[in-house]
């Protein structure tokens, strides 16, 4: 049980750590107000496909491991992940709006069910849109957006801006943004309840599409205190893949 929950905090990590990506600078002028532009962000209508080709991953700990992985988004409909090192599946992971479909190849396992129980097997209480809002435009929408509520959860510091979202049960999302270029400068995911603490922060950018190259990530939670070095290989936003979810009939399911 404890490497299934390593695992699907794991994915969950992955699919929120290469949404870090920038604000095109041609798209607002440096004066422009940022609440208004954000805003309107949050409005806007994201590519309808998102996957990364390769996702190279360090995770330093007590046992340092090289990781390869695959983020694929279909917009509205699903998430979906997959872990592996020197060839070998570790596990894959599909979200979808209202279902979790998870195989976990150490253990030999596999859990099919409602999205409603992700709460209790990730550890965070956000929905499936809030998570895939995540992944696409860096920040939280909660399907509630208004100009007055989207304004009390912006703050302008010295160095930058903030957006926070706080989930009823607990949950804590901070986008921090560059003052000058608006770039995405930190993104900050906690969780007190669920132990779960993760801090994001990107290096250089593709220029187009703008996702990072690099991230450094800092993670802690119950069953996890490291820091992962990724590295996103090529990205693309004109398709979606995802590998089926047979299981072979040795593996058990896993029930709760």
């Amino acid at each position: 049980m404890k490497s299934l929950r390593y695992l699907l905090n794991f994915f969950v990590l992955m699919t929120m750590i290469v949404s870090c990506k920038t604000v095109p600078l041609s798209s607002v002028s440096r004066d422009a107000d940022f609440g208004q532009y954000l805003f309107k962000k949050s409005r806007a209508y994201s590519s309808k496909y998102f996957s990364t080709e390769q996702l190279d991953i360090k995770v330093i700990s007590d046992d340092t491991k090289n990781l390869r992985g695959k983020v694929n988004i279909m917009q509205g409909e699903y998430i979906y992940a997959n872990i592996n090192i020197l060839g070998f599946e570790l596990g894959r992971l599909e979200l979808s709006v209202d279902s979790v479909k998870f195989i976990n190849r150490i253990e030999k396992s596999y859990y099919f069910g409602e999205f409603s129980k992700v709460e209790g097997l990730l550890g965070i209480d956000l929905s499936y849109s809030q998570i895939e809002s995540i992944i696409l435009k860096g920040f939280v929408v909660d399907g509630s957006e208004n100009r007055k509520l989207f304004k009390s959860r912006l703050n302008e510091g010295q160095e930058g801006f903030t957006y926070t979202y706080r989930s009823s049960f607990g949950a804590e999302v901070v986008s921090g943004f560059d003052i000058g270029s608006y770039n995405i400068s930190s993104l900050d995911i906690s969780d007190s309840k669920a132990g779960l603490f993760l801090s994001v922060f990107p290096g250089i950018y593709y220029e187009d599409p703008n996702y990072p190259r690099d991230l450094k990530v800092m993670v802690r939670s119950k069953s996890m205190d490291a820091e992962v070095q990724l590295q996103v290989g090529k990205i693309s936003l004109d398709k979606f893949s995802r590998k089926n979810f047979n299981v072979n009939s040795s593996y058990s399911e896993i029930l709760f």
